[in-house]
């Protein structure tokens, strides 16, 4: 039974390392495929949402009460995701890819905002320097592409930031 276990344990790590190493070519492939943002998320879509539906099937198989899916919250959190996958596959094609990802990683600015707007949260010391820094942050990356189309790939990494801060928000 424990080698069972130990066996779990020790593939998790692995499965880990070869989602990040996929994760990080997601830019290279990105920009070298002639689609468009739409095109890449459709079918990234249609590849994981079978994946993803096995996963679920086979954990919720196991659970003596299995959780809701199809909430409010979890809908909400679906479309943000999607909107997320569109705006940051799509800002790939007008902007550098280092540009997408810096500013597509911002999304903790926005859900400080959205704490700050929706529930009345303020942010702690520690999360208003990391927002200042962010604000920083995002103004290089803007300096740096001041093209038309890149100033439009660069407000598209941050429209995709901002929905995937939503699908943290809605969790």
């Amino acid at each position: 039974m424990k080698t069972e276990t130990r066996r779990k344990l020790n593939f998790a790590p692995l499965l880990l390392f070869g989602a990040a190493l996929l994760w990080s070519f997601n830019g290279l492939f990105t920009k070298s495929v002639d689609w468009d943002g739409m095109s890449l998320a459709t079918l990234r879509g249609l590849i994981a949402f079978p994946l993803m539906s096995l996963l679920l099937f086979l954990r919720n198989r196991k659970l003596t009460n299995p959780p809701r899916l199809f909430t409010l919250w979890n809908l909400l959190g679906g479309l943000c995701y999607v909107l997320q996958a569109l705006a940051g596959l799509s800002s790939y094609k007008f902007t550098t890819a280092a540009n997408a990802v810096v500013l597509g990683n911002t999304s903790s600015f926005f859900v400080i905002l959205l704490n700050l707007l929706i529930l009345r949260k303020l942010p702690t010391k520690k999360e208003t320097l990391v927002c200042l820094i962010l604000v920083f942050g995002v103004a290089l990356a803007f300096c740096g592409n001041l093209g038309p189309g890149g100033a439009l790939g660069n407000i598209l990494a941050l429209v995709c930031s901002f929905f995937y801060a939503g699908v943290f928000f809605c969790n």
